[in-house]
């Protein structure tokens, strides 16, 4: 290979790096992204399908079960340990399976909650660039999803006083989008 032809190569190489690293990282982060919006979606889907048939499920995580409410977040007032409406926010938390202080949970209904009326889990999740190439237009943003569908019966027959005023909702990452509000049910 001549003086020239070994030049040309490093020119191409330097060229062709960049674009191609832009390329894998991009691939990383969208499949990080998509992972954790897939996790986010099913979350929110087995949290609500939960509330709609079993409003006292059992959790077993460590900062957010029956006795431990570290990993809710509400400015307002906690539910306590082991209420109902502790209890679905926790589950919906576990079944996301990302890191469960970081997760943000509704449970939007119109009181009182009793069958036949619609429920509306939301979920928020923070996104965020995993190689950290794309941080500034990752970072900072928010993963949103909810499911919607009608209570189907109670269990325990009288849901405890945690579900008595409405919906329940957990301090949002950024904001609650207006679809997911009683408005909307």
């Amino acid at each position: 290979m001549s003086r020239d032809q070994r030049g040309a190569a490093i020119v191409e190489f330097v060229v062709v790096l960049p674009l191609l690293l832009l390329l894998v990282f991009g691939v990383i982060d969208f499949a990080s992204v998509f992972n954790d919006y897939q996790s986010v979606r099913q979350g929110a889907g087995a949290g609500n399908r939960m509330a709609v048939v079993n409003q006292a499920p059992v959790v077993t995580s460590a900062r957010c079960n029956a006795s431990n409410v570290a990993d809710i977040h509400i400015s307002a007032g906690t539910p306590a340990p082991g209420s109902a409406a502790a209890d679905l926010i926790c589950y919906t938390k576990s079944r996301v399976g990302l890191n469960m202080d970081n997760t943000r949970v509704a449970l939007v209904f119109n009181a009182p909650f009793k069958a036949g009326q619609p429920l509306m889990v939301c979920v928020q999740y923070p996104m965020s660039s995993l190689t950290g190439f794309f941080g500034t237009a990752l970072n900072h943003r928010v993963l949103n999803a909810q499911s919607e569908t009608i209570v189907e019966f109670l269990a325990p027959s009288t849901p405890d006083a945690s579900l008595s005023t409405g919906t329940v909702a957990e301090d949002p990452i950024t904001s609650w989008p207006s679809s997911c509000s009683a408005s909307q049910l």
